[in-house]
């Protein structure tokens, strides 16, 4: 935000500004494999690849320790798997038609992305 802030104060910036802020908050438990396997299909990715995917999302459960015993398995309905290393690479993958249609493929022109830890934000 500083960055837009200075270059309009600046006069630097003699354009339209739009700035779209993603909450992420429970970003990983509101991704649907649905969603995903199209978006991968639609990216190229191969069948080995997707397939291998599909059994990711096949049969996820969680299970809990409570007072010292584990508890019986809860099916998870959507989302990544936090914790799993393949869940980073997956949500991104998540937000990619969004990048694309922002950055010239839909009605936005000419966007930069600026990430942060917590936040992505379209600029």
């Amino acid at each position: 935000m500083y960055t837009v802030q200075h270059a309009i104060q600046a006069g630097k910036c003699d354009c339209r500004i739009y700035m779209l802020k993603l909450d992420h908050n429970r970003a990983y438990d509101r991704v649907r494999s649905e969603w995903l396997l199209d978006g991968l299909v639609a990216y190229g990715f191969g069948p080995r690849f997707i397939n291998y995917i599909r059994e990711f999302f096949k049969h996820p459960t969680l299970r809990q320790s409570v007072e010292g015993h584990m508890i019986d398995p809860v099916r998870l309905d959507c989302g990544l798997p936090q914790g799993d290393p393949m869940s980073d690479l997956l949500y991104a993958l998540s937000l990619q038609p969004m990048r694309c249609y922002a950055s010239g493929r839909g009605s936005l022109r000419r966007c930069a992305f600026v990430a942060a830890a917590h936040a992505l934000s379209l600029i």
